[in-house]
């Protein structure tokens, strides 16, 4: 299986939203194709996205604003914290808010108006 985060994995997920947006015009320029992101800072999935060119090709982006804290462990230890802060962090974790993952894409994008943010309601 190839990780998206490699430079071909990366340029074949882009060929792919290019022809899947294509192949939606001819069926219905009424459709509309977006991709969900994860939440920046976290891990490099980040990387495995190529913001500026994907942008081209979708109508908007849902990002994911959520998960920072949970009862998962890793380098930083298990963390207790609000699922969604909307700032907030300390240390390690200063990036892991809604407001740093959003600026993030809004720099990354360029386009503001194509990204939604995916709220939890758990």
């Amino acid at each position: 299986m190839m990780s998206i985060s490699s430079g071909n994995g990366r340029l074949q997920y882009l060929q792919f939203l290019k022809e899947l947006k294509q192949k939606m015009k001819e069926e219905n320029d009424n459709y509309v194709l977006s991709v969900t992101v994860p939440a920046a800072g976290i891990s490099q999935w980040e990387d495995g996205f190529d913001l500026r060119e994907i942008v081209r090709h979708v109508d908007f982006f849902n990002v994911f604003t959520m998960d920072y804290y949970g009862p998962w462990p890793n380098q930083w230890g298990t963390a207790v914290g609000p699922t969604s802060p909307l700032y907030g962090g300390i240390n390690e974790k200063k990036n892991f808010n809604v407001n740093y993952t959003m600026q993030y894409y809004k720099k990354e994008t360029g386009e503001p108006s194509k990204l939604n943010i995916v709220i939890p309601f758990y």
